[in-house]
């Protein structure tokens, strides 16, 4: 496909190339290749400085891919809707691939997933009312994934209902706590993890996930640096890449931005939004990479929409006061 999106681009008139809208769409495609995050406000802002008719269903394309890839599929179904119908199947084959559900199931869902993504208050209401009603007779993995779409829809009490409609299984009681910290509920949080804490068969991976629970619930208290670098003993993989970027956020957000540059140097970078802002941010504030400025400045407006959005927007709101007025 992308092969297809470098036909499209050359077979528009070279004077179709002057625009500014062209010159950003020739940066968010090269930036894709290393950085598809950073490279979604690239393509948005493209679009908006104006497009010939196949730059910019080449840059409707690309945004789709990166967001059916990230399972983003709200903002996936956005995008299909400037794209042929074929681009809709696309996200049916990738939800009955991942979560193995019937085509009914995938309908209803995708209807749901439109309602509870919209700006209407009635129809966000009625996508809450309607996601639950699918989860209940959804496979474990679909269930997580209807979690997320109703936390990151503004309808996470609904969530929290039917978490603690499951029972008090371990994972039940992980996921709950997980949701009340991101709800801010941390007091809540704290006492449930307690609880969960005193089972005696626990797995490394549900301890890394109370140890890390932990240190997002006691952020503001200090101890959240500490705990995250336990929580990364018990970690592997990217997983412990993780709790090291957490402790260095700890770090960052209590005054020692060069100790959690420390923390972060030569670390491998695994794909998850939050670290590589992190990065980004800690390279360009304190090692003045002009590399990672520039990247930073293509965020612009991702980074402001994470402030307009997002309960924890620390990391983007300094990177917006880093870069100020740059360009």
């Amino acid at each position: 496909m992308r092969f297809l999106v470098l036909i499209l681009a050359l077979a528009v008139p070279h004077a179709a190339f002057a625009g500014h809208g062209t010159v950003l769409f020739n940066q968010a495609y090269k930036a894709e290749e290393s950085d598809p995050e950073g490279s979604i406000p690239m393509y948005r802002a493209a679009l908006n400085a104006g497009l010939s008719a196949d730059l910019a269903r080449a840059a409707h394309w690309r945004l789709f891919f990166i967001f059916k890839d990230q399972e983003s599929y709200g903002l996936a179904l956005r995008e299909a809707d400037y794209l042929p119908a074929n681009a809709r199947s696309q996200i049916v084959a990738s939800i009955r691939e991942r979560y193995a559900v019937k085509q009914e199931i995938v309908d209803r869902y995708m209807v749901a997933l439109r309602e509870v993504s919209s700006s209407d208050t009635s129809r966000k209401k009625s996508g809450a009312h309607n996601l639950t009603q699918i989860y209940e007779s959804s496979p474990p993995s679909l269930r997580r994934r209807i979690l997320l779409d109703l936390s990151e829809n503004e309808a996470e009490e609904t969530a929290l209902t039917l978490i603690q409609k499951e029972g008090e299984d371990t994972e039940g009681l992980l996921r709950e706590a997980d949701l009340l910290v991101f709800m801010g509920r941390n007091a809540e949080a704290e006492k449930l993890i307690q609880k969960i804490y005193i089972q005696d068969d626990l797995s490394s991976e549900q301890k890394t996930r109370i140890v890390y629970l932990l240190g997002r619930a006691r952020r503001d208290s200090g101890r959240d640096i500490e705990l995250f670098r336990t929580a990364e003993q018990y970690a592997e993989g990217d997983e412990r890449l993780r709790m090291r970027a957490l402790a260095a956020y700890g770090l960052l957000r209590q005054g020692y931005p060069e100790q959690a540059r420390a923390l972060m140097r030569g670390v491998p970078i695994v794909r998850d939004a939050d670290i590589e802002l992190l990065d980004l941010l800690l390279r360009a504030e304190i090692d003045d990479d002009k590399k990672a400025m520039k990247s930073l400045v293509a965020r612009r407006s991702t980074l402001k929409e994470i402030v307009r959005k997002k309960r924890d927007s620390y990391l983007a709101s300094r990177a917006l006061k880093l870069i100020g007025g740059r360009d």
